[in-house]
């Protein structure tokens, strides 16, 4: 559920708090004594506040229209560089009072809806140009308001923790409300009535949905009566005339006589009403206030003033979750950490095992690794490993086993590792079988024929014959 959006309607004696969009709720009177200081006033709005759950969204700060003066001024032979500033010092023109003392809008003549899609016309943040020269001879209509008036409340309203977002005259927003949707679109004149003697005066060009001035005039008949006259001589439109307000019934039919009246309407609704709803629209953005006063010496303390909790709470997750991301790797280390003192201690266990009495070294795998080189010769399955026979034993064995009654030379008699290598001649191919055949006898030597070949004497053969022991060489006897 999205949170409640908030308009406070300020003023000298009385402040209200209305909930923006929601039309069966007027505003409610904040309660507080008649000489209560604007400190004292927020303070009591701000208790308020928190009995409805305010979480800090943004409010509309609506002002009376006692405290706004307004001016057309002509804007045409403005340059174009600095012309906020420069409309700032045309309007000041037009007032009694310095452009020190007060902060301004504008609607430029020549805009119509093109404000609302960009730059406000009368923000020179940039000190570039804000528009140029349109219809109606670049007129643009200026509203301002006292600093020393708004000032304090913003002051102390912020000292609470309220978010500002738009500063509109209260009349101005019902009456931007009211045309949008309609009900009074084709009134060339709305008056409003505000039930304390006072009318806010809206003149419009048909074509348009802006004012072009904006009166303060006492809401007697005669005055507005006289106001309207006026307008005709003029050569303004005046035709089509609204009237809204609790008291328009009792001035409907003087301004029916009016020759230059051609239609009044007549509704009875309440500005404060109308006003919340035209927050409603600023604060979600479907429309823009046709000035905004939240600006220059009234403006926010940074750009960012909009996204400045969801900024701070978005920092705060992205630091939670750092926080969290870190934990997790520490935690993931410790568990590495533990598992590799571990196999550590499993490494040295078993080197005190293969090796006991010396002292387990740095590198436990390159001296094991270097001990399993010097035993690769070995090889078998069991760790009973055969021992190995001596060589002389060997070539004993292999001397003793010669026959006695074949004739044979051997010329070449090389020893290697286990194995005997025999090479010499014999007379034929059968006295070499008879000499293999007696090398086998008991079954202790492994006896290879590797090679017999007939010599060129044809008197002899070349053989060569490969003796090794079999598995058992224990069966070697020395004699």
């Amino acid at each position: 559920m999205m949170p409640a959006q908030y308009v406070i309607f300020v003023g000298d004696a009385d402040w209200y708090l209305g909930i923006a969009g929601e039309q069966d709720s007027a505003p409610s009177l904040i309660d507080s004594p008649d000489d209560a200081t604007v400190k004292q006033r927020a303070e009591a709005l701000s208790q308020v506040l928190l009995t409805q759950d305010y979480i800090g969204q943004s409010v509309v700060l609506a002002i009376p229209s006692d405290w706004c003066l307004s001016a057309t001024i002509k804007v045409n032979d403005l340059p174009r560089r600095n012309r906020g500033s420069a409309m700032t010092y045309r309007l000041e023109e037009r007032l009694p009072i310095a452009t020190e003392q007060f902060v301004a809008d504008f609607i430029l003549a020549d805009s119509g809806q093109g404000d609302r899609q960009g730059k406000n016309p009368g923000d020179d943040s940039d000190g570039d140009s804000v528009g140029s020269p349109g219809r109606r001879g670049g007129e643009a209509l200026g509203v301002c308001v006292m600093l020393d008036k708004v000032g304090p409340v913003i002051q102390a309203l912020e000292s609470h923790g309220l978010l500002i977002h738009s500063i509109v005259p209260a009349a101005m927003l019902a009456a931007q409300h009211n045309r949008e949707t309609e009900q009074s679109s084709r009134a060339d004149v709305l008056l409003w009535l505000d039930g304390d003697g006072w009318c806010d005066v809206f003149m419009f060009d048909a074509e348009h949905a802006q004012p072009r001035s904006w009166l303060r005039l006492p809401g007697d008949t005669d005055t507005l009566s006289l106001h309207l006259n006026m307008m005709s001589i003029h050569g303004l439109a005046c035709a089509n005339v609204t009237v809204l307000g609790d008291d328009s019934a009792s001035i409907q039919q003087v301004l029916a006589e009016l020759s230059s009246v051609h239609t009044v309407n007549v509704s009875t609704l309440n500005l404060l009403n109308e006003a919340a709803q035209g927050a409603a629209s600023v604060l979600s953005d479907r429309s823009r206030p046709w000035v905004n006063l939240r600006r220059g010496e009234l403006g926010a303390s940074g750009s960012l003033r909009l996204i400045k909790k969801p900024m701070a709470a978005a920092l705060c997750a992205a630091i939670l979750l750092l926080v969290c991301l870190n934990s997790v790797m520490l935690w993931r280390t410790h568990g590495y950490q533990q598992t590799a003192d571990k196999y550590d201690a499993r490494q040295r266990h078993v080197f005190q095992e293969v090796f006991p009495g010396q002292n387990v070294p740095q590198a436990i795998r390159p001296r094991l690794a270097s001990e399993q080189l010097k035993l690769s010769g070995l090889r078998g399955q069991s760790t009973n490993l055969p021992t190995r026979p001596r060589t002389l034993l060997l070539l004993h064995d292999i001397l003793n086993r010669l026959p006695k009654d074949t004739r044979f030379r051997i010329l070449e008699l090389s020893v290697r590792n286990d194995t005997v290598t025999l090479n010499g001649e014999a007379r034929s191919h059968g006295d070499i079988g008879d000499l293999a055949n007696a090398l086998r006898v008991g079954d202790v030597l492994e006896v290879d024929t590797r090679h017999t070949e007939q010599l060129r004497s044809g008197n002899s053969v070349g053989f060569m014959i490969v003796v090794s022991p079999k598995l058992n060489p224990q069966r070697l006897t020395k004699r």
